[in-house]
Protein backbone atom coordinates (compact mmCIF):
# COMPACT_ATOMS: atom_id res chain seq x y z
CA UNK A 1 0.00 0.00 0.00
CA UNK A 2 1.39 3.40 -1.00
CA UNK A 3 1.51 6.15 1.59
CA UNK A 4 1.80 9.82 0.74
CA UNK A 5 3.16 12.51 3.00
CA UNK A 6 0.75 15.22 2.10
CA UNK A 7 -2.66 16.00 0.72
CA UNK A 8 -1.03 17.43 -2.42
CA UNK A 9 0.70 14.14 -3.06
CA UNK A 10 -2.61 12.32 -2.73
CA UNK A 11 -4.31 14.68 -5.19
CA UNK A 12 -1.44 14.28 -7.62
CA UNK A 13 -1.83 10.50 -7.40
CA UNK A 14 -5.60 10.69 -7.98
CA UNK A 15 -5.09 12.92 -11.04
CA UNK A 16 -2.59 10.44 -12.46
CA UNK A 17 -5.08 7.59 -12.06
CA UNK A 18 -7.88 9.61 -13.69
CA UNK A 19 -5.63 10.55 -16.61
CA UNK A 20 -4.57 6.93 -17.05
CA UNK A 21 -8.18 5.76 -17.12
CA UNK A 22 -9.10 8.43 -19.67
CA UNK A 23 -6.12 7.45 -21.77
CA UNK A 24 -7.23 3.81 -21.73
CA UNK A 25 -10.77 4.76 -22.72
CA UNK A 26 -9.59 6.90 -25.63
CA UNK A 27 -7.19 4.19 -26.74
CA UNK A 28 -9.96 1.59 -26.67
CA UNK A 29 -12.27 3.78 -28.74
CA UNK A 30 -9.51 4.50 -31.23
CA UNK A 31 -8.54 0.81 -31.60
CA UNK A 32 -12.17 -0.20 -32.02
CA UNK A 33 -12.75 2.43 -34.68
CA UNK A 34 -9.55 1.47 -36.45
CA UNK A 35 -10.66 -2.14 -36.50
CA UNK A 36 -13.91 -1.18 -38.19
CA UNK A 37 -12.26 1.25 -40.58
CA UNK A 38 -8.81 -0.17 -41.04
CA UNK A 39 -6.46 2.02 -43.09
CA UNK A 40 -9.09 4.79 -43.24
CA UNK A 41 -9.83 8.04 -41.50
CA UNK A 42 -13.58 8.28 -42.00
CA UNK A 43 -16.57 8.05 -39.72
CA UNK A 44 -19.78 6.06 -40.11
CA UNK A 45 -22.86 8.12 -41.05
CA UNK A 46 -26.35 7.55 -42.41
CA UNK A 47 -27.88 8.90 -45.62
CA UNK A 48 -26.64 6.37 -48.16
CA UNK A 49 -29.09 4.11 -49.98
CA UNK A 50 -29.04 1.52 -52.79
CA UNK A 51 -31.18 2.58 -55.73
CA UNK A 52 -30.50 -0.57 -57.79
CA UNK A 53 -28.24 -3.59 -57.80
CA UNK A 54 -27.88 -6.37 -60.34
CA UNK A 55 -25.63 -9.30 -61.16
CA UNK A 56 -23.84 -8.70 -64.46
CA UNK A 57 -22.58 -12.25 -64.85
CA UNK A 58 -21.45 -15.33 -62.97
CA UNK A 59 -18.23 -17.27 -63.56
CA UNK A 60 -18.92 -20.87 -62.51
CA UNK A 61 -15.27 -21.89 -62.81
CA UNK A 62 -14.10 -19.21 -60.38
CA UNK A 63 -17.32 -19.20 -58.39
CA UNK A 64 -17.48 -15.40 -58.65
CA UNK A 65 -20.18 -12.87 -59.51
CA UNK A 66 -19.71 -9.46 -61.11
CA UNK A 67 -22.01 -6.95 -59.45
CA UNK A 68 -23.30 -3.54 -60.56
CA UNK A 69 -24.79 -1.24 -57.88
CA UNK A 70 -26.31 2.23 -58.22
CA UNK A 71 -26.18 4.14 -54.91
CA UNK A 72 -27.54 7.54 -53.95
CA UNK A 73 -25.71 10.46 -55.57
CA UNK A 74 -23.61 11.37 -52.52
CA UNK A 75 -21.52 8.18 -52.80
CA UNK A 76 -18.18 8.41 -54.62
CA UNK A 77 -16.78 4.97 -53.79
CA UNK A 78 -18.02 1.52 -52.83
CA UNK A 79 -16.43 -1.56 -51.39
CA UNK A 80 -16.75 -4.93 -49.76
CA UNK A 81 -15.26 -6.01 -46.45
CA UNK A 82 -12.39 -8.37 -47.21
CA UNK A 83 -10.88 -11.28 -45.31
CA UNK A 84 -8.59 -8.94 -43.35
CA UNK A 85 -11.67 -7.11 -42.08
CA UNK A 86 -10.79 -3.98 -44.03
CA UNK A 87 -12.87 -2.44 -46.80
CA UNK A 88 -11.51 -2.32 -50.34
CA UNK A 89 -13.05 0.81 -51.84
CA UNK A 90 -13.32 1.42 -55.57
CA UNK A 91 -14.25 4.62 -57.35
CA UNK A 92 -17.82 4.87 -58.63
CA UNK A 93 -17.98 5.55 -62.37
CA UNK A 94 -21.06 6.71 -64.29
CA UNK A 95 -23.11 6.56 -61.12
CA UNK A 96 -22.49 2.81 -60.91
CA UNK A 97 -20.32 0.75 -58.62
CA UNK A 98 -18.76 -2.37 -60.15
CA UNK A 99 -17.56 -5.09 -57.79
CA UNK A 100 -16.59 -8.75 -57.82
CA UNK A 101 -17.44 -11.20 -55.09
CA UNK A 102 -17.61 -14.88 -54.33
CA UNK A 103 -20.94 -16.65 -54.78
CA UNK A 104 -22.06 -15.92 -51.23
CA UNK A 105 -23.77 -13.21 -49.16
CA UNK A 106 -21.74 -9.99 -49.03
CA UNK A 107 -21.42 -6.80 -46.98
CA UNK A 108 -21.46 -3.57 -48.98
CA UNK A 109 -20.30 -0.06 -47.99
CA UNK A 110 -20.28 3.39 -49.61
CA UNK A 111 -18.07 6.43 -49.01
CA UNK A 112 -18.63 10.11 -49.77
CA UNK A 113 -16.21 12.95 -50.59
CA UNK A 114 -15.54 13.62 -46.89
CA UNK A 115 -14.54 10.00 -46.30
CA UNK A 116 -17.74 9.33 -44.42
CA UNK A 117 -18.67 5.66 -44.62
CA UNK A 118 -22.18 4.30 -44.94
CA UNK A 119 -23.83 1.77 -42.74
CA UNK A 120 -23.37 -1.87 -43.66
CA UNK A 121 -25.67 -3.14 -46.42
CA UNK A 122 -26.17 -6.91 -46.24
CA UNK A 123 -26.95 -8.59 -49.58
CA UNK A 124 -28.04 -12.00 -48.36
CA UNK A 125 -30.53 -13.27 -50.95
CA UNK A 126 -29.93 -12.83 -54.65
CA UNK A 127 -29.91 -14.58 -58.03
CA UNK A 128 -26.44 -15.02 -59.52
CA UNK A 129 -27.39 -16.47 -62.90
CA UNK A 130 -30.29 -17.88 -64.90
CA UNK A 131 -29.14 -20.62 -67.28
CA UNK A 132 -32.07 -20.94 -69.63
CA UNK A 133 -32.28 -22.38 -73.13
CA UNK A 134 -33.61 -20.11 -75.87
CA UNK A 135 -36.62 -22.36 -76.26
CA UNK A 136 -38.18 -25.35 -74.51
CA UNK A 137 -40.26 -27.89 -76.41
CA UNK A 138 -42.71 -29.38 -73.98
CA UNK A 139 -45.14 -32.26 -74.57
CA UNK A 140 -48.69 -31.81 -73.38
CA UNK A 141 -49.36 -32.71 -69.73
CA UNK A 142 -45.71 -32.49 -68.69
CA UNK A 143 -44.34 -30.19 -66.00
CA UNK A 144 -41.38 -27.86 -66.45
CA UNK A 145 -39.44 -26.50 -63.48
CA UNK A 146 -37.22 -23.65 -64.65
CA UNK A 147 -36.04 -22.88 -61.11
CA UNK A 148 -33.59 -25.78 -61.50
CA UNK A 149 -31.70 -23.53 -63.92
CA UNK A 150 -31.40 -20.63 -61.45
CA UNK A 151 -28.16 -20.19 -59.49
CA UNK A 152 -29.01 -18.34 -56.30
CA UNK A 153 -27.66 -17.43 -52.88
CA UNK A 154 -29.93 -18.27 -49.96
CA UNK A 155 -33.62 -17.64 -50.69
CA UNK A 156 -34.41 -14.78 -53.07
CA UNK A 157 -38.02 -14.35 -54.18
CA UNK A 158 -38.40 -16.12 -57.54
CA UNK A 159 -41.37 -15.53 -59.84
CA UNK A 160 -42.06 -17.19 -63.19
CA UNK A 161 -44.69 -15.48 -65.32
CA UNK A 162 -46.27 -16.13 -68.71
CA UNK A 163 -47.55 -13.64 -71.26
CA UNK A 164 -50.67 -15.82 -71.55
CA UNK A 165 -52.86 -16.13 -68.43
CA UNK A 166 -54.33 -19.39 -69.76
CA UNK A 167 -51.02 -21.20 -69.19
CA UNK A 168 -51.11 -22.79 -65.77
CA UNK A 169 -48.16 -21.99 -63.46
CA UNK A 170 -48.31 -23.30 -59.90
CA UNK A 171 -45.50 -22.69 -57.39
CA UNK A 172 -43.30 -21.63 -60.32
CA UNK A 173 -43.92 -24.98 -62.07
CA UNK A 174 -45.20 -24.69 -65.66
CA UNK A 175 -48.06 -27.09 -66.36
CA UNK A 176 -48.38 -27.85 -70.06
CA UNK A 177 -52.17 -27.79 -70.06
CA UNK A 178 -52.65 -26.09 -73.44
CA UNK A 179 -50.84 -26.07 -76.78
CA UNK A 180 -49.16 -22.92 -77.99
CA UNK A 181 -46.07 -20.73 -77.87
CA UNK A 182 -45.55 -18.82 -74.63
CA UNK A 183 -43.07 -16.15 -73.57
CA UNK A 184 -41.87 -16.91 -70.04
CA UNK A 185 -40.24 -14.23 -67.85
CA UNK A 186 -38.11 -14.92 -64.79
CA UNK A 187 -38.00 -12.43 -61.90
CA UNK A 188 -35.77 -12.41 -58.84
CA UNK A 189 -36.60 -10.13 -55.90
CA UNK A 190 -39.11 -8.32 -58.17
CA UNK A 191 -36.39 -7.60 -60.73
CA UNK A 192 -36.65 -8.91 -64.32
CA UNK A 193 -33.85 -11.37 -65.02
CA UNK A 194 -34.42 -13.26 -68.26
CA UNK A 195 -36.98 -14.43 -70.79
CA UNK A 196 -37.36 -17.70 -72.66
CA UNK A 197 -39.88 -19.32 -74.95
CA UNK A 198 -41.87 -22.47 -74.22
CA UNK A 199 -43.58 -24.33 -77.06
CA UNK A 200 -46.17 -26.82 -75.84
CA UNK A 201 -47.22 -29.37 -78.43
CA UNK A 202 -48.68 -32.83 -78.96
CA UNK A 203 -46.23 -33.68 -81.78
CA UNK A 204 -43.76 -35.06 -79.23
CA UNK A 205 -44.17 -37.15 -76.10
CA UNK A 206 -42.18 -37.38 -72.89
CA UNK A 207 -39.28 -39.69 -73.65
CA UNK A 208 -39.99 -43.07 -72.01
CA UNK A 209 -37.39 -45.44 -70.60
CA UNK A 210 -38.58 -48.19 -72.93
CA UNK A 211 -40.21 -48.23 -76.34
CA UNK A 212 -43.99 -48.10 -76.04
CA UNK A 213 -45.34 -51.04 -78.04
CA UNK A 214 -48.87 -49.68 -77.72
CA UNK A 215 -48.04 -46.49 -79.62
CA UNK A 216 -50.42 -46.12 -82.56
CA UNK A 217 -49.04 -46.41 -86.07
CA UNK A 218 -48.69 -43.22 -88.06
CA UNK A 219 -51.77 -42.56 -90.19
CA UNK A 220 -51.67 -41.11 -93.68
CA UNK A 221 -51.48 -37.30 -93.68
CA UNK A 222 -51.92 -37.26 -89.91
CA UNK A 223 -49.79 -34.12 -89.48
CA UNK A 224 -50.50 -30.87 -91.28
CA UNK A 225 -47.71 -28.74 -92.71
CA UNK A 226 -47.35 -26.63 -89.56
CA UNK A 227 -46.94 -29.60 -87.25
CA UNK A 228 -44.65 -31.42 -89.68
CA UNK A 229 -42.43 -28.33 -89.80
CA UNK A 230 -42.44 -28.12 -85.99
CA UNK A 231 -41.31 -31.75 -85.75
CA UNK A 232 -38.37 -31.03 -88.05
CA UNK A 233 -37.56 -27.94 -85.97
CA UNK A 234 -37.55 -29.91 -82.73
CA UNK A 235 -35.39 -32.67 -84.21
CA UNK A 236 -32.89 -30.12 -85.49
CA UNK A 237 -32.83 -28.30 -82.14
CA UNK A 238 -32.20 -31.51 -80.20
CA UNK A 239 -29.30 -32.50 -82.43
CA UNK A 240 -27.72 -29.04 -82.21
CA UNK A 241 -28.11 -29.18 -78.44
CA UNK A 242 -25.80 -32.21 -78.25
CA UNK A 243 -23.50 -30.81 -81.02
CA UNK A 244 -24.51 -31.50 -84.58
CA UNK A 245 -22.20 -33.64 -86.70
CA UNK A 246 -21.02 -35.83 -83.83
CA UNK A 247 -21.73 -39.30 -82.50
CA UNK A 248 -24.17 -37.73 -80.04
CA UNK A 249 -26.30 -36.10 -82.77
CA UNK A 250 -26.67 -39.40 -84.63
CA UNK A 251 -27.80 -41.09 -81.42
CA UNK A 252 -30.19 -38.20 -80.76
CA UNK A 253 -31.80 -38.59 -84.19
CA UNK A 254 -32.42 -42.29 -83.52
CA UNK A 255 -33.76 -41.60 -80.03
CA UNK A 256 -36.06 -38.93 -81.39
CA UNK A 257 -37.77 -41.12 -83.99
CA UNK A 258 -38.14 -44.14 -81.69
CA UNK A 259 -38.88 -42.45 -78.35
CA UNK A 260 -39.96 -38.80 -78.74
CA UNK A 261 -42.20 -39.22 -81.78
CA UNK A 262 -45.63 -40.40 -80.52
CA UNK A 263 -46.31 -42.63 -83.53
CA UNK A 264 -44.81 -45.85 -84.86
CA UNK A 265 -43.21 -45.84 -88.30
CA UNK A 266 -44.25 -48.97 -90.21
CA UNK A 267 -41.86 -51.34 -91.93
CA UNK A 268 -41.96 -51.22 -95.72
CA UNK A 269 -39.85 -53.30 -98.06
CA UNK A 270 -37.67 -51.01 -100.12
CA UNK A 271 -38.60 -50.48 -103.74
CA UNK A 272 -35.05 -49.32 -104.36
CA UNK A 273 -32.51 -46.75 -103.26
CA UNK A 274 -31.69 -43.19 -104.12
CA UNK A 275 -27.95 -43.86 -104.05
CA UNK A 276 -28.10 -46.23 -107.05
CA UNK A 277 -26.86 -49.17 -105.01
CA UNK A 278 -30.16 -51.03 -104.96
CA UNK A 279 -32.08 -52.89 -107.61
CA UNK A 280 -33.96 -49.74 -108.63
CA UNK A 281 -33.27 -46.02 -108.48
CA UNK A 282 -36.12 -45.02 -106.14
CA UNK A 283 -36.59 -42.29 -103.55
CA UNK A 284 -38.79 -42.32 -100.44
CA UNK A 285 -40.31 -45.79 -100.81
CA UNK A 286 -39.28 -47.98 -97.90
CA UNK A 287 -36.49 -45.49 -97.13
CA UNK A 288 -36.27 -41.71 -97.13
CA UNK A 289 -32.81 -40.29 -97.62
CA UNK A 290 -33.56 -36.65 -96.79
CA UNK A 291 -33.40 -34.30 -93.80
CA UNK A 292 -36.41 -34.25 -91.51
CA UNK A 293 -39.47 -36.45 -91.19
CA UNK A 294 -41.47 -37.55 -94.24
CA UNK A 295 -44.87 -36.29 -93.09
CA UNK A 296 -46.11 -33.63 -95.48
CA UNK A 297 -46.69 -33.26 -99.21
CA UNK A 298 -44.29 -30.31 -99.26
CA UNK A 299 -41.53 -32.94 -99.02
CA UNK A 300 -42.54 -34.35 -102.43
CA UNK A 301 -40.72 -31.53 -104.23
CA UNK A 302 -37.40 -33.07 -103.09
CA UNK A 303 -38.29 -36.58 -104.26
CA UNK A 304 -36.25 -37.27 -107.39
CA UNK A 305 -37.19 -40.81 -108.48
CA UNK A 306 -40.42 -42.74 -107.86
CA UNK A 307 -42.02 -46.06 -108.72
CA UNK A 308 -45.19 -46.31 -106.62
CA UNK A 309 -44.89 -42.96 -104.88
CA UNK A 310 -44.49 -40.35 -103.85
CA UNK A 311 -46.28 -41.27 -100.65
CA UNK A 312 -45.27 -39.94 -97.26
CA UNK A 313 -44.84 -42.18 -94.22
CA UNK A 314 -48.14 -43.75 -93.22
CA UNK A 315 -49.72 -43.53 -96.68
CA UNK A 316 -50.26 -46.81 -98.57
CA UNK A 317 -48.40 -47.98 -101.66
CA UNK A 318 -48.35 -51.20 -103.66
CA UNK A 319 -45.86 -53.70 -102.27
CA UNK A 320 -43.66 -55.65 -104.69
CA UNK A 321 -42.20 -58.08 -102.16
CA UNK A 322 -43.68 -61.46 -101.31
CA UNK A 323 -43.21 -62.34 -97.64
CA UNK A 324 -46.53 -63.71 -96.41
CA UNK A 325 -48.35 -63.34 -94.16
CA UNK A 326 -46.88 -59.88 -93.41
CA UNK A 327 -46.29 -58.76 -97.00
CA UNK A 328 -48.06 -60.02 -100.08
CA UNK A 329 -47.14 -58.91 -103.57
CA UNK A 330 -49.43 -56.29 -105.20
CA UNK A 331 -51.24 -55.39 -101.97
CA UNK A 332 -51.14 -51.93 -100.40
CA UNK A 333 -49.15 -51.22 -97.22
CA UNK A 334 -48.24 -47.98 -95.36
CA UNK A 335 -44.96 -46.47 -96.45
CA UNK A 336 -42.24 -46.51 -93.81
CA UNK A 337 -38.62 -47.58 -93.37
CA UNK A 338 -36.70 -50.79 -93.74
CA UNK A 339 -33.67 -51.48 -91.53
CA UNK A 340 -30.96 -49.86 -93.65
CA UNK A 341 -33.35 -47.07 -94.62
CA UNK A 342 -33.77 -46.23 -90.93
CA UNK A 343 -30.05 -46.29 -90.13
CA UNK A 344 -29.18 -44.30 -93.29
CA UNK A 345 -31.82 -41.69 -92.32
CA UNK A 346 -30.40 -41.48 -88.78
CA UNK A 347 -26.83 -40.96 -90.05
CA UNK A 348 -27.88 -38.32 -92.58
CA UNK A 349 -29.97 -36.37 -90.08
CA UNK A 350 -27.20 -36.60 -87.50
CA UNK A 351 -24.83 -34.88 -89.92
CA UNK A 352 -23.17 -37.69 -91.88
CA UNK A 353 -24.05 -37.94 -95.56
CA UNK A 354 -22.74 -41.46 -96.22
CA UNK A 355 -25.15 -42.28 -99.04
CA UNK A 356 -28.31 -44.35 -99.21
CA UNK A 357 -26.63 -47.65 -98.40
CA UNK A 358 -27.85 -51.18 -97.77
CA UNK A 359 -27.44 -53.20 -94.62
CA UNK A 360 -24.63 -55.55 -95.64
CA UNK A 361 -22.33 -57.24 -95.14
CA UNK A 362 -22.19 -58.19 -98.80
CA UNK A 363 -18.83 -58.74 -100.43
CA UNK A 364 -18.00 -56.27 -103.18
CA UNK A 365 -20.80 -53.82 -102.32
CA UNK A 366 -20.58 -50.55 -100.46
CA UNK A 367 -22.78 -51.06 -97.39
CA UNK A 368 -23.36 -49.55 -93.93
CA UNK A 369 -21.13 -52.23 -92.42
CA UNK A 370 -18.20 -50.73 -94.38
CA UNK A 371 -18.39 -47.38 -92.57
CA UNK A 372 -16.29 -48.37 -89.54
CA UNK A 373 -14.26 -51.04 -87.83
CA UNK A 374 -16.18 -54.25 -88.58
CA UNK A 375 -15.83 -56.69 -85.65
CA UNK A 376 -17.20 -60.10 -84.74
CA UNK A 377 -19.70 -59.84 -81.88
CA UNK A 378 -18.12 -61.68 -78.97
CA UNK A 379 -18.41 -61.63 -75.22
CA UNK A 380 -14.84 -60.39 -74.92
CA UNK A 381 -15.64 -57.43 -77.21
CA UNK A 382 -18.80 -56.72 -75.22
CA UNK A 383 -16.79 -56.70 -71.98
CA UNK A 384 -13.94 -54.62 -73.46
CA UNK A 385 -15.73 -51.29 -73.23
CA UNK A 386 -14.95 -50.52 -76.89
CA UNK A 387 -18.61 -50.58 -77.93
CA UNK A 388 -20.25 -47.16 -77.63
CA UNK A 389 -23.70 -45.76 -78.29
CA UNK A 390 -23.85 -44.81 -81.96
CA UNK A 391 -22.10 -47.99 -83.09
CA UNK A 392 -23.92 -50.30 -85.50
CA UNK A 393 -25.07 -53.85 -84.77
CA UNK A 394 -25.34 -56.19 -87.73
CA UNK A 395 -26.43 -59.63 -88.75
CA UNK A 396 -26.75 -61.00 -92.26
CA UNK A 397 -29.04 -58.63 -94.16
CA UNK A 398 -29.97 -56.55 -91.10
CA UNK A 399 -28.51 -53.39 -89.54
CA UNK A 400 -29.36 -51.52 -86.32
CA UNK A 401 -27.92 -48.71 -84.19
CA UNK A 402 -27.06 -48.76 -80.50
CA UNK A 403 -28.72 -45.84 -78.65
CA UNK A 404 -28.24 -46.85 -75.00
CA UNK A 405 -25.93 -48.82 -72.72
CA UNK A 406 -26.19 -49.71 -69.07
CA UNK A 407 -24.34 -52.27 -66.96
CA UNK A 408 -26.26 -55.27 -68.25
CA UNK A 409 -28.11 -54.17 -71.39
CA UNK A 410 -27.85 -52.74 -74.88
CA UNK A 411 -30.68 -50.49 -76.12
CA UNK A 412 -30.93 -50.96 -79.88
CA UNK A 413 -33.00 -48.95 -82.40
CA UNK A 414 -33.92 -50.88 -85.52
CA UNK A 415 -36.62 -51.56 -88.07
CA UNK A 416 -37.73 -55.11 -88.81
CA UNK A 417 -40.80 -56.60 -90.43
CA UNK A 418 -41.62 -58.96 -87.55
CA UNK A 419 -41.07 -56.12 -85.02
CA UNK A 420 -43.70 -54.03 -86.80
CA UNK A 421 -41.34 -51.34 -88.07
CA UNK A 422 -39.10 -48.87 -86.25
CA UNK A 423 -38.67 -49.84 -82.59
CA UNK A 424 -36.20 -49.70 -79.73
CA UNK A 425 -35.46 -53.10 -78.18
CA UNK A 426 -33.49 -54.00 -75.07
CA UNK A 427 -30.97 -56.86 -75.34
CA UNK A 428 -29.09 -58.34 -72.40
CA UNK A 429 -25.32 -58.26 -72.86
CA UNK A 430 -25.24 -61.94 -72.02
CA UNK A 431 -27.58 -62.89 -74.89
CA UNK A 432 -27.07 -60.21 -77.56
CA UNK A 433 -24.70 -62.55 -79.43
CA UNK A 434 -27.76 -64.68 -80.20
CA UNK A 435 -29.28 -61.82 -82.21
CA UNK A 436 -26.36 -59.92 -83.78
CA UNK A 437 -23.25 -61.35 -85.40
CA UNK A 438 -21.18 -58.20 -85.81
CA UNK A 439 -20.46 -54.72 -84.45
CA UNK A 440 -19.32 -51.75 -86.52
CA UNK A 441 -17.23 -49.42 -84.32
CA UNK A 442 -17.85 -45.95 -85.75
CA UNK A 443 -15.08 -43.74 -84.30
CA UNK A 444 -13.48 -43.43 -87.73
CA UNK A 445 -16.61 -41.77 -89.13
CA UNK A 446 -17.81 -39.71 -86.18
CA UNK A 447 -14.43 -38.36 -85.02
CA UNK A 448 -16.12 -36.45 -82.14
CA UNK A 449 -18.51 -37.70 -79.47
CA UNK A 450 -20.24 -34.38 -78.74
CA UNK A 451 -22.42 -34.29 -75.62
CA UNK A 452 -22.82 -38.02 -75.61
CA UNK A 453 -24.79 -39.85 -72.93
CA UNK A 454 -25.07 -43.61 -72.51
CA UNK A 455 -28.74 -43.26 -71.51
CA UNK A 456 -31.44 -40.64 -71.78
CA UNK A 457 -32.94 -41.18 -68.32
Amino acid sequence: MLLFNSRDDNMKYIRMIVLFIMFMIVSFVWVTTAKDNKNTNYKTVTGFEIKEYRIIDYDPEKGQVNIAIKPTSNAVACGLRNQNDSIDFQKIEDDTCYLQNELSPYKLYFKDKKNNISKEFSIDNYVAAVNLKDVYYLPLNKELDLTNNIIKVNNPIIEIKSDNPDLMIENNIIKSNIEGTFNISIYGNNQFLKQTKVIITDVIMERPKEFLLNKPYLACKEYNGEKATLLDEILNYKMNEVEYGTRASVVEAARFLTLDFPRRIAYYWENGRLYKTGRHYVDGEGRYYHKGLYLDESKYKNIVATMQGPQMWGCKMINWQDDPPDFVRNLYYPNGLDCSGFVSWVLLNGGFDVGDKGAGPIGGSNDLTDLGDFRYMSQSLINSGLIKVGDLFSTSGHIAILIGIDENHFYVAESLNHYGGVVMRIYSKARVVNFFQNVVLMDELYKKDGKLTNLWF
